[in-house]
């Protein structure tokens, strides 16, 4: 069997194999993971209202792979957001070690429940938490 062929099980038969050098060809980020830079410019064009293919042309990426991420992201806000919000009061939305990845959860529950907002630039607290730092407390003024 030639090796761009691949044995389907299922049927029994066989199916084109994907050349991934051929797909990359065309989208230079094609099977790479997505990067925090790259979710950023995607959320960006989102809010410019470009199209999926417009978004797949300029991250260098196959459109399906631009819309799977999108929704990805999406899930996990609004798991985050839920979650946050299901908690009867902010102590317990923000109960526990603060790790990479919770600050818009944690930013969105405090926010819901005492309209402070704990942090101004989640970027910058996603990143210093990404770096090692530890949250050890927080301050109201």
């Amino acid at each position: 069997m030639p090796a761009h062929y691949l044995k389907c099980m299922k049927c029994g038969g066989t199916m084109a194999a994907i050349d991934h050098s051929e797909v990359q060809k065309e989208y230079s980020k094609a099977y790479q993971r997505w990067t925090k830079k790259d979710d950023l410019e995607l959320v960006g064009l989102c809010a410019d209202g470009c199209s999926i293919v417009e978004m797949a042309e300029r991250l260098g990426r196959p459109p399906t792979a631009v819309s799977r991420r999108i929704e990805n992201l999406l899930l996990t806000v609004a798991k985050r957001q839920k979650e946050a919000a299901e908690k009867k009061n902010p102590l317990q939305a923000c109960s526990g070690e603060i790790k990479k990845g919770m600050v818009a959860a944690i930013n969105y529950a405090m926010s819901t429940f005492t309209g402070i907002e704990l942090v101004e630039d989640e970027e910058a607290m996603e990143a210093a938490l990404g770096a090692g730092f530890e949250v050890l407390g927080v301050e109201y003024e």
